[in-house]
């Protein structure tokens, strides 16, 4: 006797595409499961699988990767058609952009991310992220937790390492990164002396990350070079008011030959840090290089920090370099902020 067919009806219908079973919601709706950047399970919506590419690539920049669209029913054959027609753009290798080729913020981080699948931002691209580094100009700096492995690629700088532990993981904007204390370890080896010193105060003064959460971090990850560095400058004994840079500590000899009062140096004044400053003229100085005031966010926070000077009556001077190289007019300009206006050093 025959099977009645009938039989097949009383499960909910589902469609094969691929090997990819897609199945109806609650609602009636088909959708597929994918894995997101960052490890989230979502529920892709949609009757067809560009309907469903359209809601997975809306939650990642416009950005997607094969293994997602395998799972949302591509077939390398549709992924080739569309790569053809334009409606899919290689980024990286099985990493693709979504529609017209438009700049979208942090789209260079989710490729990286998708294209090193289980990966998080760090060192750089972490501390940019986080606020207190400029960002790599040519790679995306990302860490995998062994036994994982993937090999760097252009565009993305992969990291291995035996320890990460969940303390040291964080998200922003949906991306997972390294928290701002094990991103500060990380590049701790990789900065001077007086970049690491600038970073870090800029970090503690805005209260991106605190000395307590550093000495966390570094007591997790004993192992690592670059937890004696930042210990030691972090130490109460270090001395305050030491300079960061080689034009400031020009611009201080030139103070000092000019018969200027001596001023207080790296003065911490709300959230921020003053280079040089005054506190009884109420005049600061700021040394403007180029590799830590370049950039959208250090041009955001160079404005906030304009900003809460004139709220707090601090004539702030801003100094490059070449000013420096030619400090006598620079020196006048300070002589009659200090003097002036019935201000006494």
């Amino acid at each position: 006797m025959g099977r009645d067919p009938r039989a097949r009806t009383s499960k909910p219908p589902v469609s094969q595409e691929r090997g990819v079973q897609i199945a109806p919601s609650e609602g009636g709706v088909c959708t597929a499961r994918v894995r997101l950047v960052g490890g989230r399970d979502f529920l892709a919506p949609g009757e067809t699988p560009d309907q469903r590419l359209l809601c997975v690539a809306a939650r990642q920049r416009a950005r997607v990767n094969r293994t997602q669209l395998g799972a949302i029913g591509f077939t390398p054959k549709m992924i080739r058609v569309r790569v053809r027609r334009g409606e899919l753009r290689r980024c990286h290798q099985g990493v693709y952009a979504v529609g017209p080729d438009v700049r979208v913020e942090l789209a260079a981080e989710t490729e990286a991310l998708l294209a090193i699948e289980a990966a998080v931002l760090s060192h750089f691209s972490a501390g940019a992220l986080a606020g207190f580094l400029q960002p790599p100009r040519t790679e995306v700096e990302v860490m995998l937790r062994a036994p994982r492995y993937a090999r760097s690629r252009p565009g993305i700088r992969v990291h291995r390492t035996v320890r990460l532990s969940p303390h040291d993981i964080t998200r922003r904007h949906g991306l997972p990164m390294t928290t701002p204390a094990r991103a500060m370890l990380d590049v701790a080896d990789r900065l001077t002396r007086r970049e690491l010193e600038w970073a870090l105060d800029e970090a503690l003064g805005r209260h991106l990350l605190s000395a307590t959460k550093i000495r966390e971090t570094v007591a997790r990850n004993p192992w690592h070079a670059g937890g004696p560095i930042l210990l030691a400058l972090l130490d109460p004994a270090r001395a305050r008011g030491v300079t960061k840079s080689v034009e400031e500590e020009r611009l201080l000899a030139e103070i000092r030959r000019a018969g200027l009062p001596d001023p207080e140096r790296n003065v911490t004044i709300g959230p921020f840090s003053l280079d040089l400053y005054w506190p009884a003229a109420k005049v600061a100085v700021e040394l403007d290089s180029w590799r830590w005031h370049q950039g959208p966010g250090a041009f955001k926070r160079d404005r906030r920090k304009d900003a809460h000077c004139r709220d707090h009556d601090i004539e702030l001077h801003r100094v490059t370099s070449e000013m420096v190289d030619d400090p006598l007019p620079l020196l006048v300009r300070l002589a009659r902020a200090i003097y002036g206006a019935g201000r006494v050093a």
